[in-house]
């Protein structure tokens, strides 16, 4: 009876890296709370905050048990943040959510009972929408596994397994521009993991003046961050390619051999 328990109502653990969110992490917490699925647990990390985010998460945390809150020693970037906050979790499931963003109470819920019913599936994510200074359906493409190389399809917050976290040895945290979500889903698909979208909006990504999403604009951080990005999962390209009738041993031997030069050369 107990072991059906925990497999039909498996601990969640929630992971917030939260960053100068002041004004939105109690709303952000508040979202989690008011989940259906109630056997959940909430691990927020505050990211050397330079405004009140800190205190605000310790006066939510005295009257929340299921909310742990912790502050990194110095300024370490989200990747760095969510390996953290996963290490510290006690969950079967993890789902990651930034600071100031939201999700629908039922969420939870029936992304469990997707991997309940379907446990080949490995992450399961919505549909989702932008509020805040931009409002509207985040058109995010059908997943494929060979076009998510080229263009994300999966936003941050998506459902897994920890042991999954485990096995693909979490975030790079040499990503620290951003995109390291996208990165962590190349790894499932290079391991042909399955991915399910449910067809309802229940995530909601808040869209700010100023973001961390903002280094899109710096010219040279997102061309370091794409090299670095092609240089773990050169083999997803190649897949593509072979796909696509457009490569030759030559140009494989030649994406194979850059692929391990940012292993010593990391773009900063």
């Amino acid at each position: 009876m107990c072991n059906d328990s925990k497999k039909n109502n498996p601990l969640v653990s929630i992971i917030i890296p939260a960053y100068n969110c002041e004004k939105f992490i109690e709303e952000t917490v508040n979202s989690c709370l008011k989940q259906t699925y109630q056997n959940i647990e909430i691990i927020c990390i505050d990211d050397c905050s330079s405004d009140d985010t800190f205190n605000v998460l310790k006066s939510l945390s005295i009257s929340c048990q299921k909310l742990t809150v912790a502050q990194m020693p110095f300024n370490s970037k989200p990747a760095a943040v969510r390996n953290l906050a996963i290490k510290m979790s006690n969950g079967s499931f993890i789902l990651p959510l930034d600071g100031d963003d939201l999700i629908s109470p039922s969420y939870i819920a029936r992304a469990i009972t997707v991997f309940i019913e379907n446990p080949s599936i490995s992450v399961v994510y919505c549909k989702a929408n932008y509020f805040g200074e931009k409002t509207g359906g985040w058109q995010l493409p059908p997943f494929d596994e060979l076009e998510i190389i080229e263009k994300n399809m999966v936003h941050c917050s998506a459902l897994y397994r920890k042991n999954d976290w485990l096995k693909l040895g979490g975030y790079c945290e040499n990503l620290i521009h951003g995109r390291e979500d996208w990165d962590f889903w190349l790894q499932f698909v290079k391991r042909k993991m399955f991915f399910y979208r449910i067809p309802e909006v229940l995530f909601f990504y808040r869209q700010l003046p100023k973001s961390r999403s903002s280094f899109l604009t710096d010219t040279e951080k997102v061309k370091n961050t794409s090299k670095l990005i092609y240089r773990r999962n050169v083999i997803l390209h190649i897949r593509k390619m072979k796909r696509e009738g457009s490569i030759n041993s030559i140009k494989m031997c030649k994406m194979i051999l850059s692929s391990f030069y940012w292993r010593y050369f990391p773009p900063k």
